[in-house]
């Protein structure tokens, strides 16, 4: 299955994350979270960090959004779908304290240069939509 762009959908972007990052998400083990900012193509506006169970220590992977991360809450409050792009990675090298001191204290959830740059060459093992 071969990557779609938005306008292949019509701009229904629920359709195209559902397309290119659920139904191929096989196509994305192994690539980085660069490849998937890049084939995304919309802007991420928002994101949440997943740690390890036994080892919160580490950062284990991520959900990102194409809302504020405000707006995702009231979504998810409604039970709307949010077009959430759930990732896990191979391996869990990020610190969170090294997360900490990147995040914007301001809105922690916001997607950032900063953010995009400490996520970009993280290695994918499996990633998702949030039915």
């Amino acid at each position: 299955m071969n990557h779609k762009s938005l306008a292949d959908f019509n701009n229904d972007t629920t359709a195209f994350i559902k397309y290119n990052f659920s139904d191929r998400a096989s196509c994305y083990v192994g690539k980085t979270m660069k490849d998937v900012i890049n084939d995304l193509g919309i802007p991420v506006l928002s994101f949440l960090v997943t740690s390890g169970y036994y080892n919160y220590k580490y950062l284990t992977g991520i959900y990102i959004y194409i809302y504020p991360y405000n707006t995702v809450s009231r979504y998810r409050a409604k039970k709307i779908y949010h077009n959430c792009i759930t990732i896990n990675w191979q391996t869990s090298t990020i610190l969170r304290s090294t997360y900490d001191e990147l995040k914007d204290n301001n809105d922690r959830n916001k997607w950032t240069p900063q953010i995009a740059n400490l996520f970009k060459d993280m290695v994918i093992s499996q990633i998702d939509i949030v039915h």
